[in-house]
């Protein structure tokens, strides 16, 4: 066959945090779960014990993160037009995410992958979960640059908490920097 696949390789102490059972991983359990046209589509899942690895086969999203960052988290800004667009399809991912009470938690430049005129929301390593108001533990995940405020103060990941990030991901978009700037938790709180 001529169709390419990415492949993320984790290991399996990883894989089988939450359960005995492969399909426990909350990454792997929220990924199954998500069927949209601007999220990245896991195709398999394979368990290797000869290896101690589990491969997530997944769509192949060409192009790479929407744009590159260079260490102080500038980029070569977007036109309007693009950013909107892009914006677009990054809300309909989420509002559907979000329906499905699943956070991504950890949106920013480097998990939004290009392929022509669309890009896919990817790496679902510190999603989590939510069941009313409680959340499937996972610990604080996420990039700092692109955390909301109430992360800092030890709060709960939520749908809110995603769009901060989404705002703070469109402003790099747009502007080709951050909107503040810090290296660590301390300096960005």
């Amino acid at each position: 066959s001529e169709k390419q696949f990415a492949i993320k390789v984790l290991p399996r102490v990883r894989a089988r945090r939450f359960s005995n059972k492969m399909s426990g991983s909350q990454e792997i359990t929220i990924m199954k779960r998500l069927k949209h046209p601007h999220i990245v589509a896991l195709r398999e899942c394979i368990d290797d014990p000869s290896t101690d690895k589990v491969y997530l086969v997944m769509q192949y999203v060409g192009d790479g993160p929407v744009v590159s960052l260079d260490e102080r988290g500038h980029c070569r800004p977007l036109s309007l037009p693009t950013a909107k667009r892009y914006a677009m399809q990054l809300a309909s991912a989420l509002r559907y995410m979000h329906k499905k009470n699943i956070v991504h938690g950890d949106i920013k430049p480097d998990n939004i992958l290009r392929s022509g005129d669309s890009v896919y929301l990817s790496d679902f390593g510190v999603s989590r979960m939510l069941h009313g108001d409680a959340v499937v533990p996972r610990g604080c995940g996420g990039t700092p640059m692109f955390l909301a405020p109430e992360m800092f103060a030890g709060g709960k990941p939520t749908a809110a908490a995603d769009m901060w990030a989404v705002g703070v991901t469109l402003y790099v978009l747009v502007y080709g920097r951050p909107p503040f700037s810090g290296e660590t938790y301390q300096e960005l709180r």
